[in-house]
């Protein structure tokens, strides 16, 4: 009723694994062009960083590489009929865009065609010419914010464990 109601021109899907590809599958049946940005495994495998839970790097290729044991007939079927659905996905889109060229090639690799890469570009965060770094007095403390996932894949405990390893007497503030 959403994409009816609001008449989207184009739908750009980033990061699914929570949402699942549904949004997607209305964009087509309402005939609404979509681009998914690529920057995980979880197009090709339930494991988004393609390592098993044993810790096993996944193929990607390969449908039931993401299962630690002798897979049953049964998780056999579901993982191909999940690769089967998300690659009709992927197929419908008007752009399959990976976030680096390495990346671009894991999805060959999985079979996934043209894409295209899309890289993110560093843009400096203004400073404000009287707050700059060089014109702070050595007792100004800086602050420092780490904005995103505490997942170990996001690096948040290498940051938290790095914070208590810094002595205190540094103008730090986190």
């Amino acid at each position: 009723q959403l994409f009816k109601k609001e008449s989207f021109d184009l739908v750009q899907c980033h990061c699914c694994q929570i949402l699942t590809a549904a949004p997607l599958v209305a964009a087509e049946n309402h005939s609404i062009p979509y681009e998914i940005v690529m920057h995980d495994g979880w197009w090709m495998s339930p494991e988004q960083f393609l390592v098993s839970p044993a810790g096993v790097v996944i193929n990607p290729s390969d449908p039931i590489a993401h299962i630690d044991h002798e897979p049953s007939d049964d998780e056999k079927q579901e993982a191909h009929e999940r690769r089967d659905m998300l690659y009709r996905i992927l197929d419908s889109a008007e752009r399959r865009i990976a976030v680096s060229a390495s990346f671009k090639n894991i999805c060959e690799e999985a079979g996934i065609k043209d894409i295209v890469v899309q890289e993110n570009q560093f843009t400096p965060m203004h400073v404000n010419n009287n707050d700059s770094a060089r014109d702070r007095t050595n007792h100004q403390s800086i602050n420092c914010c780490h904005i995103g996932g505490m997942s170990i894949h996001k690096g948040y405990q290498l940051l938290r464990n790095a914070v208590h390893l810094i002595p205190r007497d540094l103008p730090l503030h986190f």
